[in-house]
């Protein structure tokens, strides 16, 4: 994929969506302009991924790269329902849940029919801790206050996905350049929003949007498993931007979402250097 069918059938679809969506109509459809953005370079080729209940049918190899994208597409559109209140608060917690810990074996459809019970426990079992502790923080953050730092953890984390793991084939191109591409173009619109009043959906979003691309990549072998460790944890030092109350109209304690982010680039640039080797 070459970087002018990036910018065609990727950035500017994804551009509009999150000047439109979230720039003009508000955070609380961050999920849904990350949806927009993840099917829009296979709408614009005229190829949009089977639906799913097309790829239950196919063999399990040939499914990874479609459910990664149907992944990304149901934790947006769920986060926004969330947030903006049309889903029930009080179920709102088990189909993040069962997202979550859906993302392992939605990525690892191609490769978990070979496994044994004892690699299939460790895989997934240090999946679902390192996704847990990126949602975990990303939500903290949110609900605590600190929109604009969850927000900018999220740029900082799908730019390094997108370096990682690189756009040049479609799938990739659509789940990490995207969302990457909405994150940047609302942490833009705070120049004249002020304030990123994030909630737990957008959390969930981001969460999957970053961590299904990285064990796509990790369980195809085309990142090694310390990298892709770290680059799953890199939403996690934001934590720390949860540790003292926000300020009334703000977005948490500067000096902590300073360091936080400082932390979640640490992790992403480690990461790639290790890669790189």
């Amino acid at each position: 994929m070459t970087i002018l069918h990036w910018i065609l059938y990727c950035a500017l679809p994804a551009a509009a969506a999150g000047l439109l969506l979230v720039g003009v109509l508000g955070p609380r459809l961050l999920g849904i302009a990350m949806a927009a953005a993840v099917l829009a370079p296979h709408a614009l080729l005229r190829a949009l991924p089977p639906w799913p209940w097309e790829l239950v049918q196919r063999p399990a190899g040939e499914t990874a790269g479609a459910w990664t994208l149907w992944g990304v597409v149901a934790a947006g559109l769920f986060g926004s329902l969330h947030d903006l209140r049309l889903w029930p608060r009080a179920l709102g917690l088990p189909p993040a849940l069962a997202l979550l810990l859906a993302v392992p074996w939605l990525a690892s459809a191609g490769q978990r029919s070979g496994w044994s019970f004892e690699t299939a426990a460790v895989e997934f079992g240090v999946a679902w801790l390192a996704i847990g502790a990126g949602w975990f923080a990303l939500r903290t953050a949110a609900l605590s206050g600190a929109g604009a730092g969850m927000l900018a953890a999220g740029c900082i984390c799908l730019v390094g996905d997108a370096l990682l793991i690189g756009v040049a084939d479609r799938t990739t191109l659509a789940a990490v350049g995207g969302p990457a591409v909405v994150l940047v173009v609302a942490a833009v619109s705070l120049v004249w929003r002020r304030q990123f009043a994030a909630g737990e959906g957008a959390a969930l979003a981001l969460a999957v949007a970053h961590s299904l691309p990285l064990l796509l990549a990790f369980f195809g072998g085309r990142i090694g498993p310390l990298v892709a460790l770290l680059a799953l944890l890199a939403p996690a030092p934001l934590w720390l931007a949860t540790r003292r109350p926000a300020r009334p109209g703000g977005c948490g304690d500067p000096v902590l979402v300073t360091l936080a982010l400082l932390g979640s680039a640490t992790f992403v640039t480690v990461a790639n250097l290790l890669h790189a080797r």
